[in-house]
This record gives structure tokens, sequence and C-alpha cells, in this order.
């Protein structure tokens, strides 16, 4: 578990100086180079981590370079796959470009959205979505990309949030979710109307939670049959997931005058409706926490954005070592789980 926090530590610290320089010149910017170069490294270099790394992502590209079948992968990730065996004919530069792309995708969102990096790159860290992508690499790939295009929303530049909706949904096909979300562009609420949805959400819940579950159910009957063991891990990544959505939604709530102020900041409110619905419509499903994960990463964006708005030093205080605990917790539960039973190899030792 200790590389795993030394990692942390050092892409945190790097981008603190970046936070706290008083010049942005080529020192400042090379600190947050370092910052985010730590956390691709990391994850480029790695070997078997997690579970899909050696019992997906491998499997699929040797069968995928030996031509013995056809790969469930979207185009682009199939494509993807015979480009790194084209070319260096070595699966582990596969995790070397995934990591790349994520984390380009996520420093690009960070460097022009983000107002205060360090925290973003805390809450990336311990909300698990770093070590999430060590898993899920073609969905949080999606998800990266979408931090980005939220952007393209509140700009209304809808060809190019199609473009790079419909590029992601080549790599993994859960991106195309996403593209009602355009719309959440035009919805400018009052904080009174926008609670008012947030309730109606709720009390139409059993209604939608039947038809959700009703549809999993036909077509993936496969989630309501695992191991107590298997369904226990997932269980608790959900509700880890629904515990950060949650404090997504009421600090949306609390802070709502203070933070919709611009155009950016009003679609991640009305982004935290639709993950409400999500939440709440998906909780009892096997592997709900990967449908929660589309949008609760909103949170790397908004919370900052929060924190800083309060104008009350103690408050704003508080309101720090509220998060810095519970993203703490968990992050340390997860790593103490995955250290333990995936420890951390390189492609060096394997």
């Amino acid at each position: 578990m200790f590389i795993y926090f030394v990692i942390s530590f050092l892409s945190i610290f790097f981008s603190l100086l970046y936070h706290f320089s008083r010049k942005k010149d080529k020192y400042a910017k090379l600190m947050l180079f370092l910052s985010f170069f730590v956390l691709f490294l990391f994850s480029a270099i790695r070997y078997g981590v997690y579970n899909d790394y050696l019992y997906t992502y491998v499997p699929e590209y040797n069968r995928i370079s030996q031509g013995i079948s056809a790969s469930h992968y979207e185009p682009l990730f199939f494509l993807l796959n015979i480009f790194v065996y084209k070319v260096f004919d070595n699966v582990d530069w596969l995790f070397i470009i995934t990591s790349f792309i994520f984390i380009y995708f996520i420093a690009k969102t960070l460097k022009e959205n983000s107002v205060c990096i360090p925290l973003s790159i805390f809450l990336i860290i311990f909300g698990r979505m770093y070590f999430y992508s060590f898993d899920q690499i073609r969905q949080y790939i999606v998800i990266a990309i979408f931090l980005y295009n939220i952007k393209n929303i509140a700009e209304k530049k809808f060809k190019n949030f199609l473009f790079l909706t419909l590029i992601s949904g080549f790599i993994h096909k859960l991106s195309f979710i996403y593209l009602p979300l355009y719309f959440l562009n035009k919805l400018n609420l009052s904080k009174k109307k926008y609670i008012l949805i947030l309730i109606i959400i709720l009390l139409m819940s059993p209604i939608y939670v039947t038809l959700i579950t009703m549809i999993a159910q036909y077509f993936y009957p496969d989630y309501f049959n695992y191991s107590s063991y298997i369904t226990g891990t997932r269980i608790n990544n959900s509700m880890v997931l629904i515990v950060l959505s949650a404090i997504n939604i009421i600090l949306s709530i609390l802070y709502y005058k203070k933070i919709n102020m611009d155009d950016y900041n009003k679609v991640l409110l009305n982004i935290q409706l639709v993950l409400l619905f999500i939440m709440i419509g998906t909780w009892n499903l096997f592997d709900s926490y990967r449908i929660v994960a589309l949008l609760v990463y909103t949170s790397i964006l908004l919370i900052p954005k929060i924190i800083i708005s309060e104008n009350n030093k103690k408050i704003k205080l508080l309101l720090l070592i509220f998060i810095f605990v519970v993203y703490f917790v968990s992050g340390y539960t997860f790593l103490r789980n995955v250290s333990i039973t995936y420890p951390y190899k390189t492609i060096f030792n394997k």
C-alpha cells in the first residue's frame, strides 16, 4: 500500500507547488507537468494490477493478435489493439497508451476548468477514479473525455460535443448515455425549481427503479447471479460512490446560489439532477457503481468551486476537513484491499 500513497503524495505535492507559485512561469508549468506525469508513469508501467488487466485486456489482446475470434470491443479500441500488435508486438504498450489518453484528458480538464488543481487531484485519487482506471480502462477513458467535454456543453458547441462523444462511444458504448446531457445547457433553474426537481425524482423513484431493474434483468441476467464474495465487493464499491454522489447533490443544494453564476457551473449543477436519478435508479443492480461513475466524478470540478465560493473561513475549513476525511477513508479502504489482493508490480519485474 505504501507505494500507492507515495505516488499520491508526489502528485499532490507537485500540484501544490504549481498552485502556490506566484508566477505561472516555466518552473510552475514544470511542477504541473510532474504532478500529472507521476500519475501517468505509475499507471503506464503497472503489471497485473486488479482484475481486468490479466483476465480481460491481456487475453483479448492475445486473441486479436492471433486472429482467433472476433472481439467484443468497440471499433476504436479494437483498432488500438491491432495498432499495438502491428507496431510494438507487445501488450505492455496497450496500457502505456491507454494510461496516456486517460491522464491527458484529465490534465486538460483540470488545467482549463479546475479552480484548485491540488484539490481536484486529491479527489481523483482518493475518490478512486484514478485507481478504477487501472481496471475499467475503456470506461474511465470515456469518463475522462466527458469531463473535458463538459465545456462544450456549457459553450453550446454541439459539433465538438458530438464529435468527442462519438469518438469515445467507439471506445466504450456507455459513452452514448452522455448524448442527452448536451441539452442540460438549456436549463436555467432557480434554487426552488432545482430542489423541486430533486424532490420529484425522489418521489417517483419506486416507478423507475422497478422499470430499470426489469430492463436490467432482461438484458443482463448474469448480473444477478454472482458469488456472494464478488457481489459483496461490488456492493461496497457501489455504496462508496453513492455516498460521494450524495455529497455532490447536498453541496449543490446548499451552494446553488453561490456557484450558479456562469454557464459552466450551471451545467455542473444540472448534471447532479441526472446523477440523483441514476444513483437511485440503479442502486440495487450488480455493478451499479459503473453507471454512477459516469457522472459522480464531476465532483473533481464541482467541489473545488463550492469550497472556493465559501467566504466564511471557519466553514470553509470545516468543509475541507469533511471532504478530506470522507475521501481519504474511501481511498484508504480501497487501497488496503487492492494492495493485498493485487500488489503493485511493474512491467520490468513481472
